[in-house]
């Protein structure tokens, strides 16, 4: 197997560690992070699952899919574009392949505990819209359009009775998201493209 390759535990490991550990629960957790640190330290796989057109918006954007990875077909061997990285979240399961420019432009699933293995890549589009929920908590329906999580644009506030009729929350957070869709459209218009706007 490649050095870089992914880590792979035989299922008696992770019952070893909970033995040790005491509890199955840290034992998975452990394992998952295991699993996530294997993915962060390596330049030079992928998972081989690719979700939607993840596999050509990646290849557009410069990585160089190469062969499956020996004894792994989890994962496959792979050359990311210079300044191109792997870089961790919060949570073990989850990990972000960054851009030199610091944007998220794929996300990383692999789970790694050896029972219920494995692994697929999505990938994210540049612009997105959604809806403060607090704000929304409050009686006020806000769409935000965000340029990699940073906040561009935000609707004026559709306001209603939290306590009231939720089709009427519902018809608010309609109308702000309407607003905040038109607001991309005519500036992005194929903003919903995930290979769009990048450069």
């Amino acid at each position: 197997m490649h050095k870089n390759a992914p880590r792979k535990d035989n299922p008696l490991c992770l019952l070893l560690r909970a033995i040790m550990i005491g509890s199955s629960s840290e034992a998975i957790w452990g394992q998952e992070a295991d699993g996530q640190s294997s993915v962060v330290g390596s330049d030079t796989f992928l998972p081989t699952k690719m979700l939607g057109n993840a596999k050509e918006v990646l290849e557009a954007a410069g990585v160089q899919f190469l062969g499956i990875v020996e004894d792994d077909p989890m994962f496959r061997y792979v050359v990311l574009p210079k300044g191109w990285q792997i870089v961790a979240t919060d949570h073990p399961m989850w990990s972000n392949l960054v851009d030199n420019k610091g944007r998220t432009r794929a996300i990383i699933f692999f789970k790694a505990t050896p029972y219920d293995r494995r692994a697929h890549v999505s990938v994210n589009r540049r612009f997105d819209v959604g809806i403060d929920y607090k704000k929304l908590d409050e009686g006020v329906a806000e769409a935000i359009v965000t340029d990699c999580d940073k906040e561009i644009f935000r609707s004026v506030g559709v306001e209603f009775d939290p306590e009231g009729d939720y089709d009427l929350r519902c018809a608010a957070q309609d109308e702000a998201i309407t607003v905040a869709r038109q607001w991309l459209i005519m500036r992005y218009p194929d903003w919903e493209n995930p290979a769009a706007y990048w450069d």
